[in-house]
Order: C-alpha cells, then sequence, then structure tokens
C-alpha cells in the first residue's frame, strides 16, 4: 500500500507541481532499489537533494548551498540559500527545514507549524532581486513505535487531516509503504515524509 499526493494552491507556483510530483517519484525509486533504507530518515540535506534532482527532471535548473545575500538588521552580508533554483523562466530561492513528528499526538500540527514558519522567517532574509520567488520549505517525516505498526495507515490519514489547519501554498507528500512501515530506527517506524511550502513577500 502506499499513498502520495501534491497539491499547488498558488496559480503562480503551477510549475512547482510538476516538480513535486517528480519528487514523489525519485522517492519511490530510491525505496525499490534500496530495500532496507529510505531517503527521508537521513536529514535535511538528504531531502534538499531529493527536491533538486526533480528540477533538473522537470527540466529546470538547480542549486544547492549557492551563496546569496542575507538580511542582518540594517546590513546585509554574504550567506547561503538551501534552494537556488529555475523552472520555464521563473527564479526561485528556498530555505528548507526539517522535523519529525509523532503521528497520533497532539503536538504533531504544532511541530510542523514551528518548522515551516522557521524556514519561512529564514527566506524572507534573503536578499535577491524582486523577481524572484521566495519560498519557505519543510520536510517532515513522521514517526511512530514499532508496537504501533497496525495502526499506520489510520495515524498517517488523521496526521494529513490535520495539516489542512496549517496555512500553505503548496503540499506534496509520499507514504511509500504504509504497511508495513518501512525503516526503523531506534524502535521507530518512518512510514513517509511530507513537504510544505509557502511563498515569502
Amino acid at each position: 500500500m502506499s499513498l502520495t499526493d501534491v497539491s499547488v494552491k498558488q496559480p503562480q507556483l503551477a510549475d512547482l507541481g510538476p516538480v513535486l510530483k517528480e519528487w514523489t517519484r525519485i522517492i519511490g525509486e530510491y525505496c525499490a532499489v534500496m530495500e532496507d533504507d529510505v531517503p527521508y530518515w537521513h536529514n535535511e540535506r538528504a531531502d534538499v537533494s531529493i527536491l533538486a534532482g526533480a528540477v533538473w527532471r522537470r527540466g529546470g535548473i538547480c542549486l544547492e548551498e549557492p551563496a546569496t545575500r542575507k538580511a542582518r538588521g540594517r546590513s546585509k552580508r554574504p550567506g547561503r540559500a538551501d534552494l537556488l533554483f529555475a523552472l520555464d523562466g521563473r527564479y526561485y530561492v528556498g530555505e528548507a527545514k526539517r522535523t519529525g513528528a509523532t503521528l497520533g499526538s497532539c503536538e504533531a500540527v504544532q511541530r510542523v507549524q514551528n518548522c515551516l514558519e522557521s524556514a519561512c522567517q529564514d527566506v524572507r532574509r534573503y536578499q535577491e532581486d524582486a523577481d524572484v520567488l521566495r519560498l519557505g520549505i519543510a520536510f517532515v517525516v513522521p514517526h511512530l513505535v514499532e508496537s504501533r505498526v497496525d495502526c499506520c495507515a489510520s495515524l498517517v490519514k488523521g496526521f494529513l487531516d490535520s495539516l489542512s489547519d496549517i496555512a500553505m501554498d503548496f503540499a506534496a507528500w509520499t507514504f511509500p509503504k504504509i504497511e508495513p512501515a518501512v525503516h526503523t530506527w531506534k524502535r521507530y517506524l518512518h512510514p513517509g515524509v511530507v513537504l510544505l511550502g509557502k511563498i515569502q513577500g
């Protein structure tokens, strides 16, 4: 059983739809080849690399960790973005953050909200040209204890339903193998990953 979806709410971000679909496909391909591993439990850098790969596959160009300018109070200083990419003549800079979320926890949605807001705060500091869209991006890796594996599908559904309370401009998720949930680490199961994003002015 697998669960995958993509949603782009802002018309000006329509070009991201195919990229997000490609992101879910790449994760599925990785899981099919690396049977005992999933890419999204590693770290934020691994998450960003897959998104960058999706941009390239969909005909865009993309750099990870490019040099940029950041505002610090009234001054500007050199810094780095997580992503700088172009799609169909439009340019984007992105700042990504990553968090875990315990499925079935009442604190899960707040953790996701905090993660997305942190990414948005950081990307607002980038001093790019006016025609560059700034994106705050949150990667969320839900998990549950092994003893609750029988409840995995219902817990995932409840978690995804709860994300409707979060203000976002685009979202994608993929849960490649909900039953059984894939990859055990410290007795936790990691069935999938969620990507949420928001434009910043």
